[in-house]
């Protein structure tokens, strides 16, 4: 997946240790060098999620590498903040996370850490026994959570 400026609003800055960058693959991250999506220096960037169709993410990761997502606001979306599939040493942090239907922080993968960040109002998806109208009243989805891998196999080494 190749990320862009103009795709996370213009005051997100998305950098390497080394400097800006503008555009990039998400698998181009190493362990001592990751791929940063974060608030530029100062920055309180609001990631709005309105328009963003039923079940689908603010931010999707598909098979990333060696990232970091933090310092973010993400807010108003019927599916998900940030999702990721398949991810490889990952870490969510120091983001806060609110008014969002489905689970806030989600995806599969292994060696992901999901730490310091604020999530409230989330899973709404049953507020007001909603899902119990249209015949599912399983109860509420979790805020957090990680799914199993392509081919039922499970993600490994989660840090909350």
């Amino acid at each position: 997946m190749v990320l862009t400026e103009s795709l996370l609003q213009p005051f997100i800055e998305l950098r390497r240790k080394r400097g800006l960058e503008t555009t990039f693959n998400c698998k181009g991250g190493t362990k001592t060098d990751p791929i940063y999506i974060e608030a530029a220096e100062g920055a309180k960037p609001i990631l709005d999620g309105e328009r963003v169709p039923d079940y689908e993410s603010v931010i999707f990761l598909n098979d990333p590498e060696n990232f970091v997502i933090q310092h973010l606001e993400i807010r108003n979306c019927k599916g998900h903040a940030i999702r990721w599939v398949m991810a490889s040493y990952g870490i969510i942090q120091y983001n806060t996370v609110h008014g969002i239907g489905s689970q806030a922080l989600i995806g599969s993968g292994d060696y992901v850490t999901i730490q310091y960040n604020e999530v409230y109002n989330s899973s709404l998806a049953n507020q007001n026994g909603s899902l119990c109208k249209v015949g599912n009243c399983g109860g509420w989805p979790g805020a957090i959570m990680s799914l199993s891998k392509t081919g039922d196999r499970s993600s490994t080494n989660y840090k909350y």
